[in-house]
This record gives structure tokens, sequence and C-alpha cells, in this order.
């Protein structure tokens, strides 16, 4: 059995959310990222990174990313589709791997030269942090509300960030000026075609009919890509049954 999908997954919990996709492609916003492991410790310890996240997980594995991430997603071709446009596996570092070590000590000295903020150098540095995930962390247990510790690594995560925009602080910044951080994003998009995508995943087999059913009421879908993507509709239940 392969390790790995032959496609990237994105979850989300609302139905309306995967409309929203099938409609307008992927929207990046800022993830709130922890970079303690690589970052001078009195300087910058997270920062927020502009992103869209995937994840590379066969189905039958799929069981607890689905669980904390949303029952509503869609599965696109990895190749064929997101390695042509730049979609990347993340860097997993653990805070006392070499790989940690290394990369602290690069983006030391980085800083420690005072470069100007927009020199090549320090731009290409900072932009290449935007694919480091930390091995694991906490995080907020969405169903509990409880913070738990994560193994990140587990995700098999990839990540769309769009080039030439740059982090902002993990501070500073209160939720109206986050709102249209995120909003500035939307011009940055990223699209994919009806024969793109290999999976369009519902919570229950009930919600199939009405999925389709927005998916035909989609304006920019032409006829042959709305029954090609009403093909493509499948349930949680049945991958719990069948896979």
């Amino acid at each position: 059995m392969p390790v790995s999908a032959n496609t990237l997954f994105h979850f989300t919990r609302q139905r309306g959310d995967l409309v929203s996709i099938l409609q307008n492609g992927f929207y990046p916003s800022y993830s709130l990222e922890d970079l303690s492991a690589i970052l001078p410790a009195d300087r910058i310890t997270a920062v927020r990174v502009p992103m869209v996240c995937f994840c590379d997980i066969i189905l039958s594995k799929m069981g607890k990313h689905i669980e904390y991430y949303g029952e509503y997603g869609i599965g696109l071709r990895k190749k064929e589709w997101g390695m042509q446009r730049g979609i990347s596996p993340v860097v997993y570092v653990d805070r006392e791997s070499r790989t940690a070590t290394l990369m602290s000590q690069v983006v030391y000295d980085v800083v420690k030269m005072k470069l100007p903020t927009k020199s090549p150098l320090r731009e290409r540095l900072f932009d290449f942090c935007k694919y480091i995930k930390a091995y694991d962390g906490l995080v907020l247990n969405r169903g509990t509300k409880e913070m738990e510790t994560r193994k990140f690594y587990d995700e098999r995560e990839w990540r769309y960030s769009p080039t030439n925009v740059h982090t902002l602080p993990s501070s500073g910044s209160d939720d109206r000026n986050l709102k249209q951080a995120n909003k500035a994003l939307i011009s940055h998009s990223l699209k994919f075609d009806a024969s793109d995508v290999k999976y369009i995943i519902v919570s229950k087999e009930s919600e199939i009919p009405k999925t389709i059913a927005a998916i035909n009421r989609v304006r920019t879908l032409q006829p042959r890509e709305k029954s090609l993507l009403a093909s493509k509709v499948i349930s949680v239940e049945q991958i719990k049954e069948d896979m």
C-alpha cells in the first residue's frame, strides 16, 4: 500500500466553503506558524504566513485528519496540477534536530548582516521560511476547545504561498487589520479546472444530491464541467465503509 497519495486534499468544516472553492478557487489566508525552532529567540518566535494548505494522505488513512479539519474537501491531481503551480511539501523541523540548528544559524547570520528590507538574500531566506513547519506543537482542539500536542508531521502538508507576499508579525495586528490583510490576498487566488479535480468530499451520503445541485448553480462553470464535477462527489460515510 502506498504511503503518499497522488492527490492533494484540502478540507474545511462547511459545505458552503467547499462550494465557494469550486466557484472561485482557493483564497490564501494568513496562518499563525510557530517558527521558534529556527528564529532568534530574542526577536520573533511566530509569524503569520500567507498560504493555502493541502495534505498528501491516502483516503484510507484520512480519518483523523478529516476529524480535525472538517468533513468537506476537495482532492486535486498532485503532479499535473499541484506541482505545476509550485505547491510544495513543507520542511518539518524538530527543535532539537541538526536541521533546526543550521537554519537558526543561517537566519541569525543574515539578521546580523543588517541587510536592507528589500535585499534579495533576505527576501529569499524569509520566503523559504514560509515553507518550514514544526514537527509537533500545541494546538487548540476544535472539538474539546482544549490545548493539546499535535504531531504535524503526520499531516504530510503541502503548501501554496503566493510569491512576493511577505509574512506578518504574530502580534500587533488586531482582527480588523488581519481581516483586511486576508482580503488583499484574494488577488492571489489559486485556480483549477474541473479536469484537475479527482474527489469532492461531503460529510454524509444524503448531502451528495444537494452538493451536485449547488455545483449546477455555479454560473462560471460550463455544462460539461458541471457534469464532470458531479461525477467526483463522494461522502465521508462511503470512505469509512469502503476504504
